[in-house]
């Protein structure tokens, strides 16, 4: 399935990552079909580590 990840300084990728599974009984995967972005929300792309934003999916 593919993911948008932040890799570094305004540098954000579309990548594959692996399918989520369920683990334990009352794990849930949730699909999301819409989503809407705003300016500010990208704020991290361009000041992500002083604002303590490391990367998440390798």
């Amino acid at each position: 399935m593919k993911a948008v990840v932040y890799k570094e300084r305004a540098k954000i990728e579309v990548v594959d990552i692996p399918k989520p599974q369920l683990v334990k009984d009352d794990d849930v995967i949730v699909r999301i079909t819409l989503a809407g972005v705003c300016g500010a929300d990208l704020e991290f792309t361009q000041n992500g580590p002083e604002m303590g934003l490391f990367e998440v999916c390798a």
